[in-house]
């Protein structure tokens, strides 16, 4: 618990921009996230409700990240579950701010390799307008 509270702490000393974080009813142990989309995105009007839950046994074990609004990405899948690589490398070390700015990152790069969604990741490498159009629809449809 402890280190939850100092990376929450630190995020709040440090704020990521475009990202608003709170506890779930304050419990430490669950953050919801309010994250604007980043200009120069298909997300840029968007706002996107995302929780993190985190194990029992954190540090030593990642925290899982959920998408609550529906988005068009192939990196999220369709219950909203984040593939990353600062989550799939998970070390003790590794602090909270370092997965929000990744998953920021994460609007604007897509993790190919990794996608959770392989027509969405086929979609952005062959068909890329088509995948900008279909996420600025989303996030006009849900993330409003």
């Amino acid at each position: 618990m402890k280190r939850i509270e100092k990376d929450l702490k630190e995020l709040s000393k440090h704020a990521i921009p475009g990202f608003h974080v709170g506890t779930r009813d304050g419990l430490l142990t669950q953050w919801v996230l309010l994250i604007e989309g980043p200009t120069d995105s298909p997300y840029s009007e968007g706002l996107f409700l995302v929780e993190v839950t985190f194990p029992v046994d954190y540090p030593f074990a990642a925290p899982s990240i959920r998408f609550r609004t529906r988005i068009y990405h192939c990196n999220v899948d369709l219950e909203g579950h984040v593939s990353m690589p600062v989550l799939r490398n998970w070390s003790p070390t590794t602090e909270m701010s370092e997965v929000l700015h990744s998953l920021r990152r994460r609007f604007l790069e897509p993790d190919l390799r990794h996608a959770q969604m392989r027509s969405l990741a086929f979609d952005y490498v062959y068909n890329h307008e088509v995948y900008l159009r279909k996420a600025e629809e989303w996030t006009g449809r849900y993330a409003k």
